[in-house]
């Protein structure tokens, strides 16, 4: 029984202290700029759904990127 704790012991420890590599930060993305006058054919709608997925894919990358600087 104690072989047994010993061994499990030894595969438990020797799996928790794997490297962990590094991730590199990546350059920030340069997304195309679109004027206001080029959104006034959408109805109001759409341009809302537009404006929220824009700020969801900013929250995104600001939640990505911070994961990524406290991993380092």
């Amino acid at each position: 029984m104690n072989r047994l704790i010993v061994i499990l012991i030894c595969i438990i420890s020797s799996s928790c202290s794997s490297h962990i590599a590094k991730l590199p930060l990546p350059d920030e993305l340069v997304l195309p700029k679109i004027k206001a006058a080029e959104l006034e054919c959408l109805a109001i709608d759409p341009l809302n759904r537009l404006a929220q997925r824009d700020r969801l894919q900013r929250n995104r990358i600001k939640t990505l990127t911070n994961i990524i600087k406290t991993t380092h």
